[in-house]
């Protein structure tokens, strides 16, 4: 119960406006280690359906950030994988038209992810650095859109 209600204060001093009147776009609830230590599922459950009825309970305005109301990029996300292979901590490149545009890192899963490209036609090349093994992609970007590449 203590608990709840730090996250309750929490929760109700980052959606106080600052000494300009400024307020937060919202709030993302997260720990490292457990929602809400010593619980269970359905103890979480209860206080998250608590919260939705009291701090939650109007809906969030989102703001007009012009990227999304008014996009003019969009972007790429993918799993990098040669033969069966998932290449993780490593990098694919991207190109367009030929030429290097970046090249953008993969996780320790495979997943590589960019932002902010122009729209048109890419090709995605990925090589396994153990045994030169590659293969190439093509892909098009669209404005305000997230492409699901290989």
């Amino acid at each position: 119960a203590q608990h709840r209600l730090q996250v309750i204060h929490q929760i109700n001093k980052a959606l106080r406006p600052n000494e300009n009147g400024q307020r937060l776009a919202g709030v993302a609830l997260y720990s490292y280690n457990e929602p809400l230590a010593g619980t269970t599922f359905e103890r979480r459950r209860t206080f998250m359906d608590q919260l939705k009825t009291s701090e939650f309970a109007l809906p969030a305005a989102a703001p007009d950030w012009p990227w999304i109301v008014n996009p003019t990029t969009g972007h790429l996300q993918g799993i990098a994988i040669v033969g069966d292979t998932i290449l993780s901590d490593y990098k694919v490149s991207l190109l367009k038209d030929g030429q290097w545009v970046r090249d953008i890192p993969t996780s320790y899963d495979g997943w590589y992810g960019t932002i902010d490209l122009e729209p048109g036609a890419y090709s995605i090349y990925i090589e396994n650095p153990l045994t030169s093994e590659s293969v190439q992609h093509e892909v098009i970007i669209e404005v305000g859109r997230v492409t699901n590449g290989p």
